[in-house]
């Protein structure tokens, strides 16, 4: 999870994103393996650098 904007344009901490995603996770009978949190860069902007995430 990234630090978002939701669809009224406030950010959207990343732990509302994962609780949200553990409630869709937990209703389709899904098994979570990680939690991922990345409060500080976002992965729509192309000038953000981001290791592991753009296979550089």
């Amino acid at each position: 999870m990234r630090l978002s904007r939701n669809q009224a344009g406030k950010l959207e901490k990343c732990e509302t994103q994962h609780a949200d995603n553990r409630d869709v996770i937990d209703r389709l009978g899904g098994v979570l393996d990680e939690k991922i949190s990345d409060p500080k860069l976002s992965a729509w902007n192309p000038k953000v650098h981001r290791p592991g995430w753009d296979g550089s």
